[in-house]
């Protein structure tokens, strides 16, 4: 008598639920070549034992997995993994130069306004197209108080150079010298009419 008898490769479930992505497709790449993608929240695919890394990635640019890569391990048993997303935002600096120090500035971008009394004022944005407007103290000014931007790359510095509006200051010593010049003008008008009265 013979027997056959037919052995088949084990294997576990491997579920991966993501949050935070609210539409677009997301995919599951291994390491051995195998790529999942779904549009709802989990991927579910069988493996057998053994130890696999893997990369998240997402279809939906404005949003980015936390942890885009990691490893896990199949042992006798079904794996569950979370994947979190987020949103993905890109810094935006403004940088005045020409106001005292320790004077109050402020940017208002996008309805939101900070204020600072340091050089620089950070906004961090997704994707996107920018209105911005520049407060400054009075007797300040800068050449363009308003503009847009866009956010092309992972940060953006704008510069902002202040000048004063108030007028040129007479030099203190210039005024002295001034006041001076009138007493002795005046001392010496005294002392002519001194004079002359004495003659008569």
């Amino acid at each position: 008598m013979n027997v056959v008898i037919t052995f088949t490769q084990v294997k576990y479930s491997v579920t991966f639920t993501e949050s935070g992505l609210p539409s677009g497709n997301w995919y599951v790449n291994l390491s051995n070549g195998q790529s999942f993608s779904s549009t709802t929240d989990t991927i579910t695919f069988t493996e057998p034992n053994g130890s696999y890394t893997y990369s998240i990635s997402s279809s939906n640019t404005e949003y980015a997995p936390l942890s885009p890569k990691g490893s896990f391990t199949v042992n006798g048993s079904n794996v569950n993994i979370s994947v979190s997303f987020h949103l993905v935002t890109y810094e935006i600096t403004f940088t005045e130069s020409g106001l005292p120090s320790g004077t109050s500035w402020s940017i208002t971008l996008n309805n939101v306004t900070e204020t600072s009394t340091n050089s620089t004022i950070t906004f961090h944005e997704p994707y996107g197209t920018y209105s911005y407007s520049i407060s400054l103290p009075s007797g300040y000014r800068t050449a363009t108080s308003t503009g847009s931007i866009t956010t092309t790359q992972s940060s953006l510095n704008i510069p902002v150079p202040v000048s004063s509006t108030a007028p040129p200051q007479a030099p203190t010593n210039y005024l002295l010298y001034i006041i001076i010049a009138i007493v002795v003008i005046a001392a010496v008008i005294g002392v002519v009419v001194a004079m002359g009265r004495r003659k008569k």
